[in-house]
């Protein structure tokens, strides 16, 4: 069970470097020449009865005129650096390597990526900082484009995960399953949006189909740009954290 949540916790990482290149501007749904962008999160807890916020995380984006994700830096609860990723492009734009650094700048981490003709993203390798080969991710899309699967590898090619996604008519993730090996379903995640394209909601079922937790998003406020700056999560309706973010442009 524990290698399976490792084997997890690094696919919903990389989930989120989906199979078409787009920038994290585009990512975060954000209007405007974006520089910068510190996102503050705080876990919320109850004291006498008031809602109390500890601070949680802290992750610095920052852009080049291009409007490509060049570094991110991850600090923790206390405001220390944990870890540092760092982008390289080739000249289509597309992020071809992600290079992970420990808290002392030394490589822990390496992602390579593939495109093909289409500017598809189809297969990251991930490598350790002596170089070796951890896994692959192979990802595939249908005839519109749209990415739709994508599978986890061990360094011998042999299937590990898989992830699979639907979309709905504005090109939206709508549902997101994880098999372990073809066939075998481990979980189910279904998404609902508001009008601006931003996720309201995530309803997350076992693999009988069982739910077991809802999870809702609640944007409370925006800057001059219409980008939000400030985010609510809740957990089965139980307010869990909140997100703010700093936004600076050119």
């Amino acid at each position: 069970m524990k290698k399976l949540i490792l084997f997890v916790s690094c696919v919903a990482m990389l989930i989120g470097c989906g199979g078409t290149q787009t920038s994290k501007k585009q990512e975060f749904g954000s209007n405007g020449d974006v520089e910068k962008v510190k996102e503050i999160e705080y876990s919320v807890s109850e004291k006498f009865g008031e809602p109390v916020l500890e601070l949680k995380s802290i992750i610095e984006y920052e852009y080049n005129e291009k409007g490509e994700e060049i570094k991110q830096s991850n600090y923790d609860s206390e405001g220390k650096l944990e870890s540092t990723f760092k982008f390289e492009y080739n000249e289509k734009g597309e992020k071809i390597k992600w290079s992970d650094y420990n808290s002392k700048d030394e490589l822990e981490y390496m992602y390579k990526s593939e495109y093909n003709e289409k500017g598809e993203k189809i297969k990251q390798s991930y490598y350790n900082s002596d170089g070796e080969l951890i896994f692959m991710l192979k990802d595939e899309y249908n005839s519109n484009g749209k990415w739709i699967k994508r599978s986890r590898y061990n360094s011998d090619e042999e299937l590990e995960l898989i992830f699979k996604f639907e979309y709905n008519n504005k090109g939206e993730v709508v549902k997101d399953s994880f098999y372990i090996r073809e066939g075998e379903l481990y979980s189910t995640d279904k998404y609902e949006y508001n009008d601006k394209g931003e996720k309201i909601k995530q309803s997350s079922y076992n693999s009988e189909g069982e739910l077991e937790f809802i999870i809702k998003f609640e944007y409370t406020k925006y800057d001059d740009k219409d980008n939000w700056i400030e985010k609510v999560k809740y957990k089965d309706d139980k307010k869990e954290s909140v997100t703010k973010r700093e936004i600076t442009y050119r």
